[in-house]
């Protein structure tokens, strides 16, 4: 059995590998954990860690994409094309929070562009996943497209515009850039991405209703998608994390599957389970889903 390993922003392959330590040394012996093990330059380097990692860890600090534009996030997916193509297969994939996004974008893109073909991963491990991003610059153009000049207006204060404001209907524009101002500002003030990140605010600077939306970040929120990831997925958030992050958490549960998917609370904040009996709890879930994974035919 053998599991793809996706770290977290401002960590790394090494740095995942030894949070999960506890993890992977009470998991079946057959099962083999492979963290994304890349030439930094693909990459991008970061000064400092994520958040919790505490003052002992030692670098390199790195992050699959530093920016969340389409654009970034297909160069992330085509990264993982070529993992899959010249390490593959595999059987399964571990994601920690940017890695667990960057899982679910791939799974997901897969859905939409390959409905009737094979999975890449029969099934996903997913620790405090904060959102899933786009890799498609026309994912939600149609709703970009039905921002009026009243609701250009409003969204000239984004991200920290009165999304209420929007003309109506407006849940999809809501769901789009109200859920994206949301992830930003949880994140950027939490400091689990860098507060440079590009928000793709200046799409909503100007005047006129013709905009470049080329680097506005789309999230895949379930109201905005028919496609789910249908492999096996477990969810798995800290009791202690940041609210918000929860909250994301729990809506990208919304893009998968609910007949074969589980939910796991463990004690900690943002990290991946360390006490015993939560690790226990996980790897029972993970089993779920391999065996879940087994009956599937594709």
């Amino acid at each position: 059995m053998r599991i793809l390993a996706l770290h977290g922003y401002g960590t790394s392959g090494a740095i995942l590998r030894s949070q999960l330590d506890t993890f992977i040394s009470r998991a079946d012996a057959s099962y083999e954990f492979q963290s994304l093990s890349l030439n930094t330059s693909s990459h991008t380097r970061l000064l400092s860690s994520h958040t919790g990692l505490g003052n002992f860890v030692t670098g390199p600090f790195l992050c699959y994409n530093s920016a969340l534009a389409p654009t970034d996030i297909q160069r992330c997916c085509d990264l993982l094309d070529d993992v899959v193509a010249e390490q593959g297969p595999f059987d399964g994939v571990l994601g920690f929070s940017q890695g667990g996004s960057l899982a679910l974008t791939y799974l997901l893109q897969h859905e939409i562009q390959h409905p009737d073909a094979p999975p890449p991963f029969r099934f996903a491990i997913l620790f405090s996943t904060i959102a899933a991003f786009s890799p498609d610059a026309a994912f939600g153009a149609e709703v970009l497209a039905s921002l009026t000049p009243s609701d250009l207006a409003v969204l000239a204060s984004f991200p920290h515009a009165d999304f209420s404001q929007l003309s109506s209907p407006n849940a999809d524009k809501r769901a789009l850039v109200e859920t994206l101002a949301h992830a930003l500002e949880i994140a950027k003030n939490g400091g689990f991405i860098s507060a440079e990140t590009e928000d793709g605010s200046a799409a909503f600077v100007g005047s006129g209703t013709k905009r470049d939306y080329s680097r506005l970040p789309r999230v895949m929120h379930p109201a905005l998608l028919v496609e789910r990831v249908r492999v096996p997925t477990v969810h798995v958030a800290g009791q202690k994390d940041h609210a918000g992050l929860v909250e994301l958490s729990k809506l990208m549960r919304g893009v998968c599957d609910a007949r074969v998917m589980r939910s796991l609370v463990h004690a900690g904040g943002h990290d991946v389970p360390r006490l015993a009996k939560d690790v226990k709890a996980v790897l029972v879930a993970m089993e779920w889903a391999v065996e879940q994974s087994r009956r599937q035919v594709w």
